[in-house]
């Protein structure tokens, strides 16, 4: 029977599955506390942001407040996951976007993200159009 025994193949299968399986890390919400986005890829740094802006946080002080799991990036018109641009190896050349030269952020979310984006938009959609409509140069 062939070059492979049966009870080897059997091992191999349960060898594999008995492999721990690696999942990405689960990055934290995209936090939008009156128009500023409390985000940075390095954590430290988000942290004390959030720290800033708990004092503000009276609910006569809360214009809005959003908070978005894994939405939708669009970049001058180019879709990006939140992994393209805050995972541990960014793919997106807007990586990192604290260093672009924002012009508009909107957000969209719930219906609106979902008639305008489809099944891609339902989790929401952060649109952001840089002032020169490409990536800041990497130094």
């Amino acid at each position: 029977m062939g070059y492979s025994s049966y009870p080897q193949r059997e091992s191999a299968k349960v060898a594999y599955s008995a492999a721990p399986v690696q999942k990405a890390k689960k990055n934290a919400p995209l936090v939008i506390l009156n128009g500023n986005a409390m985000a940075h890829s390095d954590d430290v740094k988000k942290d004390k942001m959030m720290r800033d802006e708990l004092p503000n946080l009276n609910p006569e002080n809360v214009d809005s407040l959003v908070v978005l799991d894994e939405p939708l990036y669009i970049i001058d018109g180019i879709y990006y996951s939140e992994n393209d641009l805050f995972g541990k190896n960014p793919t997106s050349p807007y990586a990192p976007l604290d260093k672009q030269d924002i012009k508009t952020i909107t957000i969209l979310q719930d219906l609106e993200a979902t008639e305008k984006y489809g099944e891609r938009g339902k989790k929401g959609v952060v649109i952001i159009t840089t002032k020169n409509g490409k990536p800041a140069p990497k130094k």
